[in-house]
């Protein structure tokens, strides 16, 4: 019998992803730190990060897909990529996190983008959506679907609507 935990893999499947991300995570940092001051063992915060964004890839690909099918008419395209960032809102001052990004584009300028951070030093983890150019609105971690479905809904507006006059 396992025992899974809220958001995806039992505890045991978590500690074997966390092992086999290690190589790749140190040279993601490796290759971070030719950009962005960071630390070899920023390595361990990645790879709680690429093992968390695993958790949410299904549920926030299948939401993406909804979207473009339903509103889209299967126009948009989902793109997910990895990177890192100097941001807000992990302490007094902005510091280095690293991201995993889900954006579901249209047009040449429409798109909604999730965004997982994870803070190394803390290990604090943050998710939130928004719409191109608008407010990022937080998302509960482990992911709270109906949350993160009003949360689509009201970015997908503010994309679609965006440059209407009133």
């Amino acid at each position: 019998m396992t025992s899974a935990n809220n958001d995806g893999m039992d505890w045991i499947e978590r500690a074997e992803s966390l092992v086999e991300y290690h190589d790749e995570a140190l040279e993601f940092v490796r290759r971070v730190g030719t950009q962005l001051p960071n630390d070899p063992l920023d390595a361990e915060a990645v790879c709680q990060l690429w093992t968390q964004a695993d958790d949410l890839d299904e549920t926030l690909c299948g939401l993406y897909d909804q979207m473009n099918e339903r509103l889209l008419n299967g126009e948009g395209r989902i793109e997910v990529t990895r990177g890192a960032d100097v941001a807000e809102g992990f302490g007094p001052e902005p510091a280095l996190v690293y991201q995993c990004t889900w954006a579901l584009e249209w047009c040449s300028d429409s798109n909604i983008s999730i965004v997982l951070s994870i803070e190394p030093r803390s290990g604090a983890l943050a998710l939130a959506v928004a719409a191109a150019r608008s407010e990022w609105a937080p998302l509960r971690v482990p992911l709270d679907e109906a949350q993160a479905k009003r949360e689509l809904g009201l970015a997908y507006y503010r994309a679609a609507t965006r440059g209407i006059a009133p």
